[in-house]
């Protein structure tokens, strides 16, 4: 056993009472107890960057986004609240951008919602206390001071936040960036945005829509009894027409005459021998 002495109530009490109320971090007393047996003197100043590098749901946070956040009307969020992103995004770009618009600037969304002005830019970040309670706030109007969006498993500080209809209003008073990061929530994320910038084909099916077997239009030819279809002449054969083979029939339409077989001396062969005896009895 470690010959360091217990931690006392009191110094927890201090401690934690600290990290509420400068940082917004609200600890539970066992992950906290496990910070300072790494190191008694640990400061607050101290477990703050630490954890801004941790995942928060795996740390031991106490809960301090209210249940049913989501379901209330209007209501503030007292003090300041130390949060996890999750999901981030501008909703005023579309989740998954044509192939067009993809040759055309190939920039990623996020990078495209920077550049320039951003009158136009609509944030919806999902938060995470490290409970299984999050809170959903939107960006009204679009803050100058926010030139880096926070992407999934940075830091934030949100400062007597205001909440209408379920959802927290993000302002320069209330939010604030910290950074930090949690490497499984980038390369999730990464790879989220890779699906979406590629088309939405995993990597192996890279080609998107290029990959898949060109469209061959065909043409309807009207035909004296009915109508045939064949592949339309394509610049590569020279516009030349199809041969024979690759004629088929329209589904719908008047089958094609025969030409052959039992279908040639049903009809042309009739046909003949009734205009022989026609002229046999005219004599």
């Amino acid at each position: 056993m470690s010959g360091e002495a217990p931690v006392s109530a009191a110094r927890l009490a201090e401690l934690r009472e600290e990290l509420q109320q400068r940082f917004g971090v609200h600890l539970g007393n066992a992950a906290l107890e496990e910070f300072l047996e790494e190191s008694p003197t640990t400061t607050a100043a101290e477990i703050q960057q630490q954890l801004l590098e941790a995942d928060l749901r795996s740390v031991g946070m106490v809960a301090c986004i209210p249940k049913n956040i989501g379901s209330q009307a209007a209501t503030t969020l007292k003090g300041k609240l130390f949060l996890q992103v999750m999901k981030v995004r501008d909703v005023t770009v579309p989740l998954r951008r044509s192939k067009t618009e993809v040759e055309e600037d190939p920039e990623d969304d996020f990078v495209v919602s920077l550049r320039g002005d951003n009158s136009n830019r609509l944030l919806r970040l999902e938060l995470t206390d490290g409970t299984e309670n999050t809170l959903v706030c939107v960006e009204l109007p679009p803050m100058p001071s926010l030139r880096e969006i926070p992407l999934p498993g940075s830091k934030v500080l949100c400062t007597e936040m205001q909440v209408k209809s379920g959802m927290g209003l993000l302002s320069d008073s209330s939010f604030e960036s910290l950074g930090g990061s949690v490497e499984a929530l980038s390369q999730e994320y990464n790879l989220q945005k890779e699906f979406e910038q590629s088309g939405g084909v995993s990597r192996g099916c890279r080609g998107g829509v290029e990959s898949a077997p060109p469209f061959v239009p065909f043409e309807v030819i009207r035909q004296k009894g009915g109508a045939t279809a064949r592949p339309a002449p394509s610049a590569s054969s020279g516009g030349g027409a199809p041969s024979a083979t690759t004629t088929g029939f329209v589904p719908g339409a008047s089958p094609p005459p025969h030409s052959s077989g039992r279908g040639g001396r049903g009809g042309s062969s009739r046909g003949a021998d009734g205009g022989g005896r026609s002229r046999g009895r005219g004599r």
